[in-house]
């Protein structure tokens, strides 16, 4: 999926200008490789399933490998839709796919479908997304090829995907090493922490990141201007991720409570590693910028060098107890932010006090905020007043902070949510 979706189409945010020829090029050698990649799934199934001890994973692997091919049906006009910043159509087909997805599951579950009922919602999402994306895209293919032209863009898109896959690798191996050293419990519960904080950050600074990438590209050639958008979008990113998060950290016992039972409180302490990890990701902004101006190489060797890191703790630490193999990696991605912020303070020519200076004003309300939520536990006993109490508390002190002292990430909020009641105004 990575391959599919960021392997060759990345090329065509960041080159400045496109011919047909060269997109319809890419739009072909992607189906070609998905239908590579769908032969290698279906051809090591078997060994896969004897790996976990799953005989069921054969044919799960199989069917939902054929999500593969569909995504590169849309790969490249999503790409296009997303280098236009034309978002309204992603949007919608994101959102009725994913309804259509939730349906469809959720029924084949309750009428005993089992794992064939995320296996087959998977394909209902995929489908969906692909059918309404085709539908509205500007773009369609022709029957134009050029290998020459394809391979032209090749470098710059081959250290993006391998920066890719390591990202994803890594980021699956984790619940592998836990999953055959400890007990299946274990996996359980770190995979439940995981996934809250994990799930707020694709919808909250993915949101964020989905843009930057063509954004910044589109200003690659006016340096003043790129620093400043990227300053900006550090800025922002950090305004929403870093509240949320350590909101997270201090309501994980209720929060744990009220979603999942008391069962699972022992998440508790891999939520709160998680959402302190990531607190660090906004500055994967960097890299993204240094996509932007064509230096894919640059990022691929900041990756490598921050997976080194990574893959040294990991050997160091995965036998000594899985919350000091878990904390390795709030360690390994503090060590490679700041090798990322040195080396790309360098590239752009700013000062690395800038950027303490352009987040110190969010961290110092975010800790006060923190204070002011964890007190609330002297105030209140019963778990779900509790719970609502620290987020309504919390949320309106930090945004009335935030307003009283004009923080430019405020404005940009303030401002969004005026345009969209004056459309609403106007339309009525």
């Amino acid at each position: 999926m990575v391959f599919v979706q960021t392997g060759f189409t990345a090329t065509l945010i960041q080159k400045k200008l496109l011919s047909e020829i060269e997109i319809n090029s890419i739009f072909y050698l992607n189906i070609l490789f998905s239908m590579l990649f769908y032969f290698l799934i279906y051809l090591f199934a078997p060994l896969v399933a004897n790996f976990y001890k799953e005989p069921i994973l054969k044919i799960v692997l199989r069917i939902q490998g054929l999500i593969i091919p569909i995504t590169a049906c849309y790969a490249v006009p999503s790409t296009l839709i997303q280098r236009n910043l034309m978002l309204k159509k992603a949007f919608w087909a994101g959102l009725l796919s994913s309804v259509f997805q939730g349906l469809s599951g959720i029924l084949l579950a309750m009428y005993g479908f089992g794992v064939w009922s995320l296996v087959i919602s998977s394909l209902v999402h995929s489908m969906t997304y692909c059918i309404i994306l085709l539908i509205n895209a500007s773009w369609r293919p022709k029957l134009q090829f050029s290998m020459n032209a394809a391979i032209k863009l090749l470098p710059f898109s081959s250290r993006f995907l391998i920066s890719n896959l390591i990202n994803v690798m890594f980021k699956n191996l984790v619940s592998l090493i836990i999953g055959k050293t400890y007990k299946s419990d274990m996996l359980g519960y770190y995979n439940r922490g995981y996934q809250i904080p994990v799930l707020l950050m694709t919808n909250i600074d993915g949101a964020i990141n989905s843009v930057i990438f063509p954004v910044l590209s589109k200003y690659q050639e006016d340096h003043n201007l790129l620093v400043r958008k990227l300053r900006k979008s550090l800025q922002v990113s950090v305004y929403f991720v870093w509240p949320i998060m350590v909101g997270m950290v201090l309501v994980s016992k209720p929060l744990i409570i009220v979603l999942f039972t008391k069962k699972w409180l022992p998440s508790g302490a891999f939520l709160q590693l998680t959402a302190i990890t990531c607190m660090l990701w906004p500055f994967s902004v960097f890299l993204h910028a240094l996509n932007a101006i064509g230096k894919s190489g640059a990022a691929l060797k900041l990756n490598f060098a921050a997976k080194t890191i990574e893959i040294l703790l990991i050997l160091l630490t995965y036998r000594m107890g899985i919350y000091i193999f878990v904390s390795s990696s709030l360690i390994s991605i503090l060590i490679s932010s700041a090798m990322i912020i040195i080396y790309s303070a360098k590239i752009f020519k700013f000062s690395l006090n800038d950027i303490v200076m352009d987040l110190l004003p969010t961290l110092i309300v975010t800790l006060l905020m923190g204070i002011l939520v964890y007190l609330m536990n002297y105030l209140f006993s019963h778990i779900i007043v509790l719970l609502i109490a620290q987020i309504i508390i919390g949320a309106v002190f930090y945004l009335s902070v935030t307003c009283l002292f004009r923080f430019p990430s405020f404005q940009i909020l303030k401002l969004y949510f005026y345009q969209k009641f004056l459309d609403k105004s106007k339309k009525n």
